[in-house]
């Protein structure tokens, strides 16, 4: 598990996010408990992922797509 502070979020299909500013790595919960790290994810996107109105909707379309992933858990 990563030491990065994860926040729950209302989501039907996301458990939780963290997010590493200095290596820009995002890290997503997924309700069935996997975890993915997703690589050189700029500030700017994750703050437009914590006040997106559907989380899950936004990980599908702008995350999951864009950046490199590897699931860790």
């Amino acid at each position: 598990m990563t030491s990065v502070r994860m926040h729950f979020v209302v989501s039907s299909w996301i458990n939780s996010i963290g997010y590493d500013k200095n290596s820009k790595a995002l890290y997503v919960r997924f309700m069935k408990g996997t975890l993915y790290l997703y690589n050189d994810v700029p500030a700017e996107e994750y703050f437009s992922l914590l006040s997106a109105s559907s989380v899950g909707r936004h990980v599908h379309q702008h995350i999951h797509t864009q950046y490199r992933r590897k699931r860790i858990e």
